[in-house]
């Protein structure tokens, strides 16, 4: 039988009693709400800086360093991956946020995020130089990134002790914000020939919005301690780490020797023979899972939106509207998917078909290379040139990411000993921050060659 059959975590309500008065399902969707705001407010820090762009390369323009104008955008992408990787290594390695309390690994470093997204909008009114500004926005976006991997490392730590729900909740909080910039970026781009003060103005409006929009995610973090179900599952947990810690003691004892003298391997041996872990080879499953969020995102993000920005319309339908419809339409085939996931498959699939199933998707590479790419030096040739080859493969391209992804984070935790989710949960974030980050390197990579 299944681990989350065994434990009845097939769906939110399994064990919250009678729901004919509507009382649990309530309580599922409160739940669920938070994590969904959780996906939000660990996104659209980085997607406000991406919708302020045109002000960014008009506050630059001016700038005495030319290189900043030319390349502040790589360098803030730079700036966050970097920081959102390396702290989320380190909160993986230190054990930081598992076990911890919701406001220390969730609420705190969303809320200090709105307050330095409130510092950017304020910037937008200071008449300082565009080399202040430019060197205060890559400390802010360094410092920003770090936080959001301790709050997207306890979203899922959090998540992960639960039915894998509300995993999928936090996976579509982090699409619909994506799905908000998408909308900003076709609106800003129609607009397109404002003045400097209207591209201000307009920043300022984003960082404000997105100030109230992590405030209102911390906010809701703190709802979660009032949730019954939540508090039962994270007794649970804490009863299931006490138990395990218990046979550690026990097999010690057994085997006659020290802590330091007996081997881990020995340990993990006896703890892979327990009920939860029975039916499967738990520490093989976990890798597979790891392995697929990985390369899940190197595969998509070694083409998008490096590669598919660079495609051009050769109808002409769509005007100065093209590049951001291939990204709204992207987030939203992105979104699709991730709500997919909830409903298919009823069952976590065995690692290993899900591993082959998000290698297939480098398919996608070579079909979208030879759609109308027009960049310089660009060498593979022009097969699929008319618009609907391109919809259609970054749809299918994003539908495929959103799934895979999501049936990935949502399942992955549960294979793994109950009292060991809440780590696993921030292995896998760290997997799917990994596999972002070298896919956008291997995208750099990939446009070279």
């Amino acid at each position: 039988m299944d681990d989350d059959a065994r434990d009845g975590t097939d769906d939110g309500t399994a064990n919250d009693g009678p729901s004919s008065d509507g009382t649990a399902d309530a309580r599922s969707n409160a739940l669920a709400a938070v994590f969904f705001a959780v996906g939000v407010g660990t996104l659209a820090p980085w997607n406000v800086f991406i919708t302020a762009r045109p002000y960014f390369a008009a506050r630059f323009a001016t700038s005495n360093e030319r290189a900043v104008e030319a390349s502040f955008e790589a360098a803030f992408a730079s700036a966050y991956s970097v920081s959102n990787l390396v702290v989320s290594w380190a909160v993986w390695r230190s054990q930081l946020v598992e076990g911890r309390r919701d406001g220390t690994r969730l609420t705190g470093p969303l809320f200090v995020v709105g307050l330095a997204l409130w510092t950017c909008g304020a910037t937008t009114r200071i008449d300082a130089s565009p080399d202040f500004v430019f060197a205060e926005t890559l400390l802010i976006i360094a410092f920003v990134g770090g936080l959001t991997a301790i709050a997207q490392s306890g979203g899922f730590a959090a998540a992960s002790a639960l039915p894998a729900a509300y995993a999928q909740a936090m996976m579509s909080g982090q699409a619909a914000s994506g799905v908000a910039v998408s909308l900003v970026a076709m609106m800003t781009t129609a607009g397109m020939g404002e003045t400097m003060k209207a591209n201000e103005r307009h920043a300022e409006a984003y960082f404000y919005v997105a100030t109230v929009t992590l405030f209102a995610c911390a906010w809701a973090t703190t709802r979660l301690a009032k949730i019954p179900m939540y508090r039962r599952r994270q007794e649970e947990a804490r009863e299931a780490e006490a138990h395990a810690d218990t046979a550690r003691v026990e097999t010690r004892t057994l085997l006659g020797g020290d802590e330091d003298e007996i081997e881990g391997d020995s340990v993990e041996d006896v703890e892979r023979n327990d009920e939860a872990s029975a039916s499967f080879d738990a520490k093989e499953e976990c890798r597979l899972y790891r392995l697929t969020v990985v390369t899940t995102f190197v595969a998509t993000l070694c083409v998008f939106p490096a590669v598919t920005s660079a495609i051009e319309s050769t109808s002409g339908t769509f005007g100065a509207l093209w590049s951001p419809t291939l990204f709204l339409l992207f987030n939203l085939g992105d979104l699709l998917g991730r709500h997919l996931a909830s409903i298919h498959p009823k069952t976590p699939p065995s690692g290993r078909s899900l591993l082959q199933t998000a290698t297939l998707r480098f398919a996608f590479v070579p079909l979208i290379a030879v759609c109308n790419v027009s960049t310089s030096g660009w060498r593979a040739p022009k097969v699929f040139t008319m618009d609907v080859f391109p919809l259609f493969f970054i749809t299918s391209l994003a539908v495929t990411n959103g799934w895979t992804a999501s049936v990935a984070m949502m399942h992955g935790a549960s294979r793994a000993h109950p009292s060991k989710r809440e780590a696993e949960g921030v292995v896998l974030n760290f997997c799917l921050v990994a596999g972002i980050f070298a896919g956008t390197t291997l995208s750099l990579v990939f446009s070279s060659v």
